[in-house]
C-alpha cells in the first residue's frame, strides 16, 4: 500500500503543472534567455541536443539533480535508479 506522501509524488508524475508560462514571461522580459528546451524527454535528450548544436561535449553531474526525496523513495521501491529515472524521464 503506497503513502499518501508517494501518490501525491506519483500524481505530480504523471500530471505537471507546467511552470511555462510565468517563469517564461519572467525571462523573456528579462532578457534572461534566448531559447528554451521541453525537458519531458528526459535530461539526457537535451542535453545531448544543446551539446551537439554547439558542438560540445557535456557532463551531467547525477549527485547535483534536484530528485524529490520521495521520488526517489517510489522509484527505489519500484526497483528502478532514481538518477537513470531522471535523466532519462523514467524511459
Amino acid at each position: 500500500m503506497k503513502t499518501a506522501a508517494a501518490m501525491g509524488c506519483i500524481e505530480r508524475y504523471l500530471r505537471p503543472e507546467p511552470r511555462v508560462v510565468r517563469l517564461g514571461l519572467m525571462l523573456s522580459r528579462n532578457r534572461a534567455a534566448s531559447a528554451c528546451m521541453d525537458l519531458s524527454d528526459g535530461l539526457s535528450d537535451a542535453v545531448c541536443q544543446i551539446a551537439e548544436a554547439s558542438g560540445v561535449g557535456a557532463r551531467v553531474d547525477a549527485d547535483a539533480l534536484p530528485i524529490d526525496p520521495c521520488a526517489r523513495d517510489v522509484l527505489a521501491a519500484g526497483g528502478a535508479d532514481p538518477i537513470a529515472a531522471a535523466i532519462t524521464a523514467g524511459r
